[in-house]
């Protein structure tokens, strides 16, 4: 009887829990602890995306430059 109301219930280690909070908060969790475990490559990657939108910018004004002559 006590089996089936742990399951009915969805008893985790004696107290009830939603699944759907859990879970986005174990992707968040999952998530920040890779980007913690490896911090050289987040720091590389970032590092990367932010050149890059900084040679778009410096490209999209060279080419408005050239264009107002």
């Amino acid at each position: 009887m006590e089996y089936a109301k742990d399951i009915i219930l969805e008893l985790n280690k004696g107290q009830a829990f939603k699944k759907k909070k859990m879970k986005k908060s174990r992707k968040i969790e999952k998530v920040l602890n890779k980007i913690l475990e490896h911090r050289i490559m987040s720091t590389i990657i970032s590092l990367t995306i932010g050149f890059i939108v900084c040679d778009i910018m410096l490209i999209c004004s060279f080419v408005n430059v050239l264009t107002k002559i």
